[in-house]
């Protein structure tokens, strides 16, 4: 199994007081896995559409083009579906 990303500033909070060292990779890799669902493309395109000035769209291939691009144009929104 492949060790979690250390690279990123998280706090962690749990109910006891001490964990062992164990528990806590444990915990910590179970966040990566946590993570790596949350910040894939799939997920991205099941909870965000493209509204365009005219028309919504929701293709997976129209939202990752835009999601990579980094700059709208102009009247195009990125919408949580929320």
């Amino acid at each position: 199994m492949k060790t979690p990303n250390r690279e990123r500033e998280l706090v962690l909070l749990s109910k006891t007081a001490q964990m062992s060292e164990k528990a806590l990779e444990k915990e910590l890799i179970n966040l990566e896995h946590l993570f790596l669902y949350a910040e894939s493309e799939t997920a991205f395109c099941q909870t965000h559409e493209l509204v365009l000035r005219n028309h919504i769209t929701s293709q997976r291939s129209r939202l990752i083009k835009v999601y990579h691009s980094h700059q709208l144009k102009p009247f195009w929104f990125l919408m949580n579906k929320n």
